[in-house]
């Protein structure tokens, strides 16, 4: 017995049944055994669904990198959801199932994203995909650098942002902020360094942070100056910076300190 009027007489224990008209349902079943005995099983409750049409807007369409947008939930059948799901390229926003318009963060990135939001009403999985949904303005903030041995505190930044119009550079070192676009930098004295750029497109802006470990490579060893012959002599590197490893040569004292800058 399905709870919808339909029954259905069969020897075999396993069946299934088409339900027409989504609702709740209380199913049961009844066993008659070879000596004509009965028995009535519990109830089970089956909710029947269907596929709906889900429908959603972006506010605001055109948004700058980490600006918080939301999702507006425009389903015709809204109140018969019980999950709403968006994705943007294919990546989940982070948001409560239970919430119709959430708001996300947009990433550093620029052009055009696909939206889709999938919801459930009792089992019922039901989608729909917007192209080029949501715009991202820019800019993308990124850069590199590099630096020579012989002036390990002198360093080139090469600027790799996208879709900017100007830039400012903040060296972490208490320095004044520099607006060009690939600049130069020469830092005073050793240490940790968190160098950020602000690229900016009219009223977007996007930032990046990257840190800078410089060190100046001082060799420095410690040893017994006498020795026996063919008696170990132990030779230390540990007074070295940033010491990595220590490889000795095959030359009578002649030690290499390899370091980490």
């Amino acid at each position: 017995m399905f709870g919808d009027g339909n029954t259905q007489t069969t020897s075999s224990d396993t069946t299934s049944h088409v339900f027409v008209t989504e609702g709740v349902y209380n199913t049961k079943l009844l066993i008659t055994n070879s000596g004509g005995c009965t028995d009535t099983s519990y109830v089970i409750v089956v909710t029947v669904g269907k596929t709906l049409s889900p429908d959603f807007s972006v506010n605001p369409a055109n948004a700058c990198p980490n600006e918080k947008i939301q999702f507006i939930d425009n389903t015709a059948q809204s109140s018969l959801i019980q999950a709403w799901h968006y994705f943007v390229d294919g990546n989940s926003v982070e948001s409560s199932p239970s919430d119709p318009n959430p708001y996300w963060m947009v990433r550093s990135d620029t052009g055009y994203s696909d939206v889709k939001l999938v919801v459930n009403y009792n089992g019922c999985i039901s989608k729909t995909t917007k192209s080029k949904a949501l715009f991202n303005k820019g800019p993308v903030a990124n850069f590199n650098y590099t630096f020579s041995c012989s002036t390990p505190l002198n360093y080139s930044f090469s600027n790799s942002s996208i879709a900017a119009d100007s830039y400012e550079w903040n060296f972490g070192d208490g320095s004044p902020v520099n607006i060009a676009v690939n600049p130069n930098h020469i830092y005073l004295t050793e240490g940790d360094f968190t160098v950020m750029l602000v690229a900016t497109k009219n009223s977007c802006h996007d930032t990046i942070r990257k840190e800078l470990k410089i060190r100046i490579p001082k060799a420095v060893i410690t040893a017994n100056s006498n020795s026996c012959r063919a008696v170990p002599v132990f030779i230390k590197g540990t007074s070295s910076y940033t010491l990595l490893t220590i490889v000795t040569k095959g030359i009578p004292g002649t030690l290499v300190v390899l370091l980490q800058i």
